[in-house]
């Protein structure tokens, strides 16, 4: 079976790896869910170059608020959404839209290091390794049933450009396990313990 299937991200090179793994998977990415930024609030961010680079059998929705980001996703009839890097809290009406539901990448090993900066969490604690999770979304944040985890060491530590860009193989690698575990009807694994919240 194929699903229609909706990137919801900031980060250009999460944007396009997703896009070719969604596609090697036999399924139709259809649109990227982003957000303008014109406070600074989330850092660096150049919509106009990564609407330039984006494929152009691509759909771009842009909500205003969280409020708009279900209209927009019903708007192009995604059967799964595939999340990472993306700042808001996703409103129960937007998680419920999707039949396959929403997954997001988050890199830590779940439960530990939830929240919106975890690799800065797992450097500080003295940790040798990331974890890569993919996990389904529910109301909370960063505690749905996990899909598929890898890991990566942390190794010498260096600039983020550096950083992030040796986590992409990981990302993808995980993120088609991940999807393979959706076709097959699996569930996902509920987290165990109380896990840690960073803020």
């Amino acid at each position: 079976m194929t699903w229609r299937v909706v990137i919801v991200t900031r980060v250009l090179p999460v944007a396009l790896g997703f896009y070719e793994a969604v596609r090697e998977a036999g399924h139709e990415p259809v649109a990227v869910l982003t957000i303008r930024d014109s406070d600074g609030r989330y850092g660096t961010f150049d919509i106009g170059g990564m609407l330039g680079q984006l494929p152009a059998d691509l759909s771009v929705l842009l909500p205003a608020s969280r409020s708009m980001i279900a209209p927009l996703l019903g708007s192009v009839k995604p059967d799964l959404v595939i999340c990472m890097g993306f700042p808001w809290k996703v409103p129960p009406d937007a998680l419920a839209l999707p039949p396959q539901g929403w997954i997001n990448g988050h890199p830590s090993f779940l439960p530990f290091h939830r929240g919106p900066v975890p690799v800065a969490w797992a450097i500080r604690a003295g940790d040798e390794e990331i974890g890569i999770t993919f996990h389904r979304m529910d109301a909370e944040l960063d505690t749905g049933a996990i899909l598929a985890q890898r890991s990566m060491e942390i190794g010498d530590y260096t600039e983020p450009d550096a950083f992030y860009p040796r986590m992409g193989p990981v990302v993808i690698e995980t993120l088609k396990d991940a999807l393979a575990k959706l076709a097959a009807g699996e569930p996902g694994t509920t987290q165990a313990g109380e896990g840690t919240y960073e803020s």
